[in-house]
């Protein structure tokens, strides 16, 4: 799969302990490298990701919003970095979920997190979206289980019951956008 359009950058920030920092670049439908990093500050992240911008000058960067990403976000704005986009994985999805025949919402996705990781989903499934060639990443985006709730939105796994079936957290596998 060929590499196309704008660089954009997703960022999943972590702190200390066995949650990892992670950093994908992608363009258009191919993910052309993802590195990741344990036991970062907040400013230790930012200056991370503030070089990626200054060396590479992508289009967009994502970032995670829902933890410690917020001081992240905070930094690189006050940088001047116009380009830095926030995105809370925990935060409502973006598509409102699909209406039902009684007119309640029915199907759809939970949060942003599940909403993004579904056409992944698909379309790595359809063979239209490129992977680097990477052991961990691989299990990563298959260690993440999901059910559906009541209504039938789509929820993945927390990462509190990754952990309980000791599961190391799949940062690797955060969706950019």
């Amino acid at each position: 799969m060929e590499a196309y359009g704008p660089l954009l950058i997703g960022v999943d920030p972590a702190h200390m302990g066995a949650d990892r920092t992670s950093i994908a670049w992608r363009r258009g439908h191919k993910i052309l490298k993802i590195e990741s990093r344990r036991n970062l500050t907040t400013m230790e992240v930012a200056g991370w990701v503030g070089k990626i911008i200054a060396d590479e000058k992508p289009a967009k960067v994502f970032i995670d919003v829902g933890g410690l990403g917020v001081g992240v976000y905070d930094r690189l704005q006050e940088q001047g970095h116009r380009n830095v986009v926030a995105v809370n994985f925990g935060g409502k999805p973006t598509e409102p979920a699909p209406l039902g025949e009684d007119g309640r919402p029915a199907g759809g996705c939970v949060n942003r997190r599940s909403e993004m990781w579904l056409p992944l989903k698909q379309a790595l499934e359809a063979g239209a979206f490129g992977l680097p060639d990477s052991d961990a990443l691989q299990a990563d985006l298959t260690s993440v289980g999901y059910k559906f709730d009541p209504s039938g939105r789509l929820l993945l796994e927390s990462k509190a019951d990754l952990r309980k079936r000791v599961c190391p957290h799949p940062t690797k596998a955060m969706p950019s956008r």
